[in-house]
């Protein structure tokens, strides 16, 4: 378990499966442990795939599916699969096998502020209309 941990710290797919390998007995015996770990390796497949694609906004999937020493198709359903459940934010462009990564979108202070004029400024314009109405 100790080594789990390492490779979970290191955010490392290919140890946790050197891993599981190792200690293959041990770790499949116990159905509650073989499910975690199952999970487990689920996650940090996720991870290992962030740590991977952290330092590119455009990457050729390809490219890392042979950093992870996984199969293409495997690597491309987990990235869409992280896409659909918003764990990053990205494209995939399947025509030319790239992934293409998007800044994450965050509300700066100055967005509520500006959304609250905006809905000010509609109420005032609505008045304006109505008064206007009543001059024709």
């Amino acid at each position: 378990m100790r080594e789990v941990g390492i490779a979970a710290k290191n955010r490392s797919l290919g140890e946790f499966s050197a891993v599981r390998t190792k200690y293959t007995t041990e770790l499949s015996e116990d159905p509650v442990v073989s499910r975690h770990l199952n999970s487990f390796y689920d996650t940090l497949f996720g991870q290992n795939l962030l740590k991977l694609i952290e330092p590119y906004s455009r990457v050729q999937i390809g490219h890392i599916a042979k950093l992870i020493q996984l199969p293409l198709e495997t690597v491309e359903k987990k990235l869409s699969q992280m896409i659909l459940d918003n764990e990053h934010n990205g494209i995939l462009d399947q025509g030319s096998g790239v992934l293409v990564l998007r800044e994450p979108q965050c509300e700066g202070k100055d967005y509520p502020l500006a959304l609250a004029a905006v809905q000010s400024l509609n109420g005032i314009v609505d008045m304006l209309f109505q008064k206007t109405t009543k001059l024709k």
